[in-house]
Order: structure tokens, then sequence, then C-alpha cells
């Protein structure tokens, strides 16, 4: 019986491969100083690049409140609070989240515990997400806006420079205009991403599991041209189920967008994926999201393995990455192991060649077409089990295919190492890919932070 899980264990972690986002008030009304309002302070919070995720059963006193009802709202200078972007992204009793739009929308319903979901109100496992560069100094709560029925302030820390930034978010009962301004925006039709940063695209012609456009434009310093061939995806076995050995590549793998939801700080795509297997048939398809923000891009997935892979399979090979296209010419590479970096221009050189191939935390793509940070997050279970080992090959007749340009200029990826180790169980990662304004030290530490070192928040209500 447990060979004919097999495939379905082993697409699981292949698409996990391929993969590879925090309060309580009453009324208020006339009132005397309190001692939490203080003197106002200023912000000293250097980091800007963070999403805050902050979910709502830290927001007990605005539990239940219509969605439509809140505002974010934060202050700069002289100024008083002025509204900024966010979103409240809900999450159903399952655990996925509330997308509106699409084929497959959902909607935020059932129960969860003890507790009744309520579509189109905060509840506990509801998200409230903004960025840390639109925190601002502390106000008052004697100078927050007129006609707020609840009201919370959010202290936001760096746990490693100490440096503070504040956000308020209100409920209304006629709420004001929200910020205009939008972060991230998500043509379906073309299935593309824009931002500011960076533009991304998928092939909607085709059923594909990969990218296969990328552009990299921070603050209109990069040349805005797209360097990417196409996302890879190899993989190999050899499973017991009368010795089958086969293998696969992204072509072989079938992806559809089921559901979005496109909001001003992050645009949120469901997507069900399954692998091409004979005769037409398909492995039984696995739910992924993608999200993406003003300067990264973030897989945050869960796999469910219903058998250890030792059990079906003598061996197993994975590697995921990204090869370029000869608009790259000239990029330069790095990564903690190899700090010196490397030029990417179509030929291995020595240096090239004598890289450290060992596992490792991030990697660094720059050059004057942009700037990329790529970091792969082992959650519970993997991290210490798995490890990465780095694939670089910057050679413009070396054979890759499938492919859309000939040559890797240059291939960046890695292989997963210790694949049979993986014992029936629930693990956690995430793939994350930043797009930097430059590549000074200070900057890639800033971005490296955002997962080892998150910011600190807490949040005084409206007493």
């Amino acid at each position: 019986m447990k060979n004919r899980r097999c495939l379905p264990s082993l697409l699981s972690v292949v698409l996990f491969c391929a993969a590879l986002g925090w309060l309580s008030g009453t009324a208020r009304g006339a009132r005397g100083p309190d001692p939490a309002e203080g003197p106002a302070e200023a912000r000293s919070l250097a980091r800007t690049v963070d999403p805050l995720i902050i979910r709502g059963e830290a927001l007990p006193g605005m539990r239940g409140l219509a969605l439509s009802g809140f505002r974010l709202f934060s202050a700069s200078g002289a100024g008083g609070p002025a509204p900024a972007p966010f979103q409240i992204d809900e999450v159903d009793a399952d655990g996925f989240y509330v997308l509106p739009e699409g084929d497959e929308p959902n909607t935020d319903r059932g129960r969860r515990g003890e507790e009744k979901e309520l579509p189109g109100a905060l509840d506990g496992n509801d998200e409230l997400v903004f960025m840390a560069g639109d925190l601002g100094d502390r106000v008052a709560s004697v100078h927050w806006p007129a006609g707020i029925a609840r009201g919370c302030e959010i202290e936001v820390r760096d746990p490693l420079a100490g440096g503070r930034g504040w956000a308020y978010l209100f409920w209304f009962e006629n709420p004001p205009a929200p910020s205009s301004r939008d972060y991230v925006r998500y043509a379906r039709r073309e299935d593309r991403i824009h931002t500011d940063c960076f533009s991304l695209g998928y092939s909607p012609a085709q059923d594909l599991v990969y990218t296969t456009y990328m552009s990299i434009d921070p603050k209109g310093r990069g040349r805005g041209e797209d360097i990417m061939d196409r996302i890879n995806i190899r993989f190999s076995a050899s499973i017991f189920l009368q010795s089958i050995t086969f293998s696969r590549n992204e072509d072989d793998f079938v992806s559809r967008v089921i559901a979005y939801k496109d909001g001003p700080v992050r645009v949120m795509r469901r997507v069900a994926n399954s692998m091409r297997l004979v005769l037409g048939m398909r492995t039984p398809r696995i739910i992924a999201y993608s999200m993406y923000y003003r300067d990264a891009i973030e897989t945050p997935n869960v796999l469910h393995l219903p058998v250890s892979l030792a059990a079906v399979a003598r061996s197993v090979y994975f590697e995921g990455g990204t090869d370029y296209n000869r608009r790259a010419y000239g990029m330069r590479f790095f990564n903690p192991r190899n700090p010196r970096g490397v030029l990417v221009d179509g030929r291995m050189s020595p240096e090239e060649r004598a890289l450290d191939l060992g596992e490792h935390e991030w990697t660094l793509t720059a050059g004057a077409q942009g700037i990329i940070l790529n970091r792969v997050e082992m959650g519970e279970g993997v991290k210490g089990v798995l490890s990465k080992q780095l694939i670089y090959i910057d050679d413009f007749t070396y054979s890759n295919a499938p492919e859309e340009e000939a040559g890797v200029t240059p291939k960046i990826g890695f292989s997963l190492q210790n694949l049979l180790a993986l014992k029936k169980g629930t693990y956690r990662y995430n793939a994350r890919f930043s797009f930097l304004p430059d590549a000074e030290p200070a900057t890639v530490k800033a971005y490296v932070a955002i997962l080892d070192q998150p910011l600190e928040v807490s949040v005084r209500p409206d007493r």
C-alpha cells in the first residue's frame, strides 16, 4: 500500500523544493491625560524594508469589528497622524488566506476551536500588514484624529540597534479615505507583478510553475530589462515500486492560479501545483502561496509527507535555481562563503571554478541591472536535516535544456542534500527574493535581519 503513495510524497518534496508573514481598546471620548501618553517622541528606527504582520488575536478590543472601518495612521515631524498604507488579510478556519478573486475564491467561514469565523470582520487569525518604512513618530492620544471609536498605539523596536517607531490602528464608524499609496500591483491577465523595485512575470499562455520574466528597477536606478531565462526545477528519483527511475524538470509541472488578492502592501496568489505523469495523468495537486511586497517575494509554505521518503525511494535528487540570460553580463555573484565575488561574463574563470560550494545562508547577484538577494529559510524539522550545496555555472556553451536561450549566464541555485532523511510529518519553509537598492554591507545586513532578527512589536490600547 505504501508504494501507492510514493508519487504524491515525492511530488510534495519537489514542490517544497521548487517554492524555495501582532491589541484591545474601548470607545474613545473626552478624557484627560494618562501616563501612557507621555511626550511625543521622534522615530529612531532605521529599518524600513521589513513587512510587519500582526495577528488579530493581539487586538482583542477590536475583534469582531468590520474590516471596512479600520485605518492605519502614522506621524512624521510637525504634522499630525496621517493615513498610511496597510491591509487586513482574512484567514479562514482551515488556515487558508481569504483570497476573493480568481476561479476558486474562498470566504472566512467555519469554526476555529470555540471561535466562529466572521467574514468581513476581524478574527483572531486575521493579519494586519504594513511596512516598517511607514512607521513614524509617537503621538499622544489627545492628538489622535477626531471620530475614532477604537484606537491602538503600535510600537516597533529593532532588537539589534534599539531604534523605535510607531503606527496607530484606528476604527471609525465613518472612516476617512485610506492612503492612496499602492506598493504592489497585479496584472492578472498578463500574470505579472509590478512594483517600483521590480517586475516579475509568468507565462499566462502556458500552465507553467516557474517564472519567465524578471526586471529590476530600484528607484529608477536599474536598467529595467528582463535578465531571466527561466527558473529551473530539476528532479530525479529511483523508487522501490518496480524499481522505477524517473526525472522531471520545470516543463513537467502544471501550475494554475486559482485565487488571488491585490492589496496595497502585498499581493497574494494561491496556486495549485501538480506533476505530469504518463498517458495524460497528473499527481494530486498541492496548494502553495506566493506573496509579493514592494521589494521582496516570499513563498511561505507547509509540506505534508504522508510517508518517509526512505520508505518509498532508493535515491532522490533535487536542484532549483535561476538561469539568467545574457543581459546579466557584468553582474557579480557573492555569498558569505565567497565574499570577494566573481564576474558574470559567460565564461568560467579560475575564480569561478574555485568557488566554495558549501552550505550557505544567502546569495547576492549585483550589477547595473539591479541587485537580488536570495534566501531559503528551513523551518522546524528541516533545519539541521537538509543542507544546500551551491550551484554556480557561468558558461554560454553549457546546455541547460529545456531553456529559451542557450547557455547559462549564469545559473545560480542549489541542490538539496540528505533528502532521504525526511520522515513522515509536516515541514515549514520559506523562500525569499529581495531586491536591494545597493549592495553595501549594511544594506545586505538589514535585509538578512528581516528573517534572522525580526522587529519586535508591542501594543498599547486606548484606555
